[in-house]
This record gives C-alpha cells, structure tokens and sequence, in this order.
C-alpha cells in the first residue's frame, strides 16, 4: 500500500474515532438532544457526588473546615495563656497556603509561621483583599533579599536570628532603611539557641549579647527547637536536656518581660507540657500530621482528606510470567492468568518508585487491590483479578491512593508501612505535586 495512502487512512480513522468519542459534547455544544447523555457522564466523575478530579489526572482533597477546627481544639488544650504560632511553612505542609489562609488569619493566631516570600506573598495577598492582619514569624534565616522585600512592602514579619552575621545583616539593612526614610527603623527579631538541634541557633551567649545590641534590632522573642520530641522512648529525657540547655543560657541573658519564650512543637506541645511557655509552634498536629500515639480519638484530624486518580487502561487474561514495569523486576504469578489496571498516576505524583514490594494497595469500586511492578513516572499498574465479577472494574473508575471508598480506609499511616517513606515526606511531595481540590463537608 502506499505510504502516503496509508497516513491518510489512519488520519481519518483517528479523525472517527474522536468525532465518535466526543458525539455527546458536540451535540451538547449546538444544542441537541444529548443533554441527559452528557448529564449521565459528568454525574459519574467525582466524589460522594462532587466532580473534583474531572479536569486532573489525580488530584489531593483538601478540607480547610478540618484545619479551621483543629486550630480551634489546640486553642483549648494549650489554655488561655500560651500564645499560638500556627506553622504554614513549606506550603501549609503541602496542602496550598491560598487553600489555608483564611482559616489561619481568622482563627487570630498571635503569628503565622512561614518560611519562604513566595509563601508570604499570598498570605499579604489574602489579607490585603480581606482587610485583616496576623504577624508573621518567618521561622528560617531570611536571605538578604526576602529580609529586604519584606521591609520594603511593609510586611508585618519578624525575622529568626540565629548567628552573629546573620544579625549583623540585619542591622545594615535596618540602617539603610532608616537612613532612607530619615528616621530610625528597626527589625523585629526572635533569637534561636541552638540547644541539639545543630541547623541553625547561636551556641555562645557572648554571641547574642553582641547580636541584641547591634542598632536596628528589637528582639521580640527567644527560642529553640527540639530534636526529639516524637521520639516515643527517650523523647522526654532528650527534651529535657535541651530545655535545660536553654534555660542556662536564656538565665544569661537579660531581655524585657514582654520577650516571648517559645521552645515546643507540635510534639513537645501536645506531648510536654512544661515546654509550652509563652508560646507554642505547632505546623504538623494541625493537619493531622502526628503518630497515632499522639492522636487519641483522632483529634486532629487530616486536613487532607484523600489522595485520588483514575483507571487508565485495563488489561484481560494476562498470562502467567508477563513482566509488569520497568526493569521487568515484577512478573505475573505462575499457575492462572491475570486482569492488571493502569491507575494514571506514578512518581510524579508522589507514589514511591518501589510501591509494590512491600503490599501498597489502592481502593477501586471499594475494594483493595495490590500495585504490582515498579512505579512509572505518571503511571501504575494495580492488580485487580480479585474483582467482584458482578461489579468490575471499569475504565475511568475512581482510585483512592489514600483516603475512604466505600467501607474500605488506606491511611497515609498505610502507605508509610509499606513504601519505608515518613507519612509526613509523602503527604509533601503529593501535595505539591498535584492539583489541590478545596472541599468542606462531610
């Protein structure tokens, strides 16, 4: 056959083949009769009746009614006189800071924990808009550049300070403004103690002493954190040590009453009381984040709900020793054939390359069924020939990576057992590596 036959051929086909497929929205589109066709497909996509992954291949649901709420609850479990940082770094832990802000900013937190200006940005955006204000607590040392961005648009952030140079950055910047605006003008600071964390803190007291007296710096508060707070055996003993470490030095040190002491995170706060002093800084409790022990009741529940995707592709009657992925490293068992399920989601989404050796499994029609073979980068294959034969799976059909289905749960805590990666590293690279979809309600 000719060649330039044969494209023209296929072309057309192709050309039938999405004409065919697409009937129903054409028709839609000039007003025909396929309205209750169309009405029947787009009802089929979504969750408890929400079509929230229709226009995304996978995406996280995220409820910021939970967040709102387990604000609220550590409001009372801390009492009224501890003052509250609520932690929104590296992108509210990867559930979108745009999704959050309101919630945080409404809940009137005495500070907001951020890290990076990209973050702070949208936190200013939504209170320009709203007309509200929250302090914000910028809880890694600032470059230059974000310490002067955030200067110059007036943004209410304090800075941490945890080295002599790092403050004396500071105070050539505060200098600089002032001398621009012809008045003085200081930076609000908190001072870090390094008491065993090792990443960032001064050790010498003699240090800060210097730090606190460079012109342009007004210290806010003093701090630290603690390196082993989850730790559920000698998590008590290691904190202690710490917190004696720093009320050594924080004796040495002579600063106004008005100083805010903060040392605890979420695991000291919701774990040691005595660690609370005048405020806590609390980012992973809030979105559910903390080991079950810590949890009683569930009372911080995750704020994101599910994790969800959808079948690809389906394969029937796969024989016995057909090799599944990448580097052939899984085959089909021997003795029967096997019906496998492309679930169009893969590494890049967040799911660990080595899923399947240690029994991850993902929810179709309700059910748990096993991944097999190594992960691909936007694909998985999920073996689904336990399948109820009176209700198959289907092409389109709802996967649930993590999340509720029917009867059936597959925790974050699930996934961490079975792929040898911490919950909370998980929950990050698939929150920022998918679409986020907002969802309050049952």
């Amino acid at each position: 056959m000719d060649r330039r036959r044969f494209l023209k051929m296929g072309i057309s086909a192709s050309g039938a083949m999405v004409a065919s497929a697409f009937l129903p929205l054409a028709a839609l589109a000039k007003g025909g009769n396929q309205d209750a066709e169309m009405q029947g497909l787009l009802a089929t996509v979504g969750y408890e009746g929400h079509p929230l992954c229709r226009e995304h291949d996978s995406c996280v649901v995220i409820d910021p009614g939970i967040f709102a709420r387990n604000i609220a609850t550590l409001r009372k479990d801390m009492g009224p006189d501890v003052k509250v940082c609520v932690v929104m770094k590296s992108d509210a832990y990867g559930h979108g800071v745009e999704n959050l802000v309101a919630e945080a900013v409404k809940a009137r937190p005495e500070y907001i924990g951020l890290v990076e200006n990209r973050e702070i940005r949208k936190v200013m955006e939504w209170m320009d808009k709203a007309d509200m204000r929250a302090t914000i607590l910028r809880i890694a040392p600032a470059t230059f550049y974000e310490a002067a961005e955030s200067v110059v648009k007036g943004w209410p952030v304090e800075e941490v300070v945890g080295s002599l140079p790092q403050a004396e950055m500071l105070s050539r910047l505060a200098l600089w403004v002032g001398k621009k605006r012809g008045r003085p003008f200081s930076i609000p600071v908190h001072i870090n103690i390094d008491t065993g964390m090792g990443r960032m803190g001064f050790e010498r007291v003699e240090d800060i002493k210097k730090a606190v007296a460079l012109p342009g710096i007004k210290v806010r508060g003093i701090m630290t954190h603690f390196a082993n707070a989850y730790d559920p055996k000698r998590g008590e003993e290691l904190t202690r040590e710490q917190m004696k470490l720093f009320d050594a030095k924080l004796s040495k040190l002579d600063f106004d009453d008005d100083v805010i002491i903060h040392t605890a995170n979420s695991g000291a706060a919701l774990r040691f009381p005595w660690t609370r002093r005048s405020m806590v800084r609390v980012g992973g409790a809030l979105y559910g984040d903390i080991p079950t022990e810590m949890n009683p009741g569930n009372r911080y529940p995750r704020v994101a709900r599910s994790f969800r995707s959808s079948v690809a592709w389906i394969m029937h009657d796969v024989p016995p020793g057909t090799p599944v992925g990448y580097e052939s490293v899984y085959h089909t068992p021997k003795g029967r054939p096997v019906t496998l399920a492309t679930v169009k989601v893969g590494y890049n989404n967040g799911v660990p390359s080595w899923a399947y050796q240690k029994g991850t499994e993902m929810l179709i029609r309700g059910k748990r069924f096993p991944v097999v073979g190594k992960t691909s980068m936007n694909m998985v294959v999920v073996d689904v020939t336990a399948q109820n034969p009176k209700d198959p799976v289907r092409l389109g059909d709802e996967v649930v990576i993590f999340g509720s289905q029917g009867d059936q749960t597959i925790t974050l805590y699930d996934l961490e057992a079975t792929t040898d990666v911490p919950d909370c590293e998980i929950l990050l690279n698939i929150g920022n590596d998918n679409p986020r979809v907002v969802m309050t309600g049952k």
